[in-house]
């Protein structure tokens, strides 16, 4: 949760710094950075959410091979 939280308050921290740059070749540093670290929070919120769920249709190695060794 804290690695959520640092990147929300790097969003919010150059939003707050782009506002100021009008005419400034920095925001459109800012605003790069901005997307880039939007992009990574949508990509954790969804591999932390599908790594959640319980996987119903795989079967892993290691459960395999517990059934296996219990059946001889």
């Amino acid at each position: 949760m804290s690695l959520e939280t640092f990147l929300l308050g790097s969003l919010l921290h150059s939003v707050a710094a782009e506002s100021g740059d009008d005419n400034n070749a920095g925001g459109i540093y800012l605003s790069t950075i901005f997307v880039v670290l939007l992009v990574i929070g949508v990509i954790l919120f969804l591999v932390r959410r599908s790594s959640s769920e319980p996987n119903y249709g795989r079967v892993s190695s290691a459960n395999f091979g517990m059934k296996k060794n219990q059946s001889d």
